[in-house]
């Protein structure tokens, strides 16, 4: 048999139901509509359940919508921690694919992935320890330019180190990452090659 809500007015048990308490239900309902609620990776960080919430405190609530955009982006925030160099531009962030897509319904046109969303998540990522976010304004056009500067391990706080071990981050990968940079030239190899040809 399934397991009945008590209910104070009538209580109709069989021998082998389970009874749940009022407040357990009340509170995996909001629960599960929190997590519904948050599924939007650029959700607000603040998500508020009801004002009649006494039941969750809000540090609960900010762990709980944390754990939540791990779960949906840790792949994506992998993505963006391994890509190489020790900073990340919101146009790289684009042309790379190193966020979560927009939700249809905030799309203008068919662009999944537009420069501006980056901010947001660099934002988030940020406020869980992971590096800081840079803004510039060029000196002759004027146009705003927004960078994610990655951490490094050891300057990273323990919560942040155990994100990464939950998102699979390997620490000599990730440590390793910041010497490739990408889009320069590698002085080193390109002495090899050199050395190489010239002999």
């Amino acid at each position: 048999m399934g397991a009945l809500i008590h209910n104070r007015d009538c209580e109709i048990l069989q021998p082998n139901d389970t009874v749940i308490d009022e407040s357990v239900v009340r509170r995996a309902y909001k629960l599960i509509k929190l997590i519904l609620d948050t599924k939007i990776a650029l959700s607000p960080p603040e998500v508020i359940l009801s004002s009649d919430d006494d039941d969750c405190a809000t540090e609960d609530k900010e762990n709980i919508n944390q754990e939540v955009f791990v779960g949906d982006t840790g792949a994506k925030i992998k993505k963006l921690l391994m890509y190489g160099g020790d900073s990340i531009t919101a146009s790289v962030a684009a042309q790379k694919r190193l966020f979560p897509s927009l939700p249809k319904h905030q799309r203008e046109g068919n662009n999944t992935h537009p420069v501006s969303a980056a901010s947001p998540f660099f934002s988030r990522l940020a406020n869980l320890g992971l590096g800081a976010v840079e803004s510039a304004v060029h000196p002759v056009n004027k146009k705003r330019s927004v960078t994610f500067r990655k951490r490094k391990l050891d300057e990273m706080s323990t919560e942040a180190k155990e994100l990464c071990k939950k998102i699979k981050l390997d620490d000599d990968d990730y440590e390793q990452c910041f010497d490739s940079q990408r889009g320069h030239l590698d002085t080193q190899a390109v002495d090899q090659v050199v050395d190489y040809l010239s002999k």
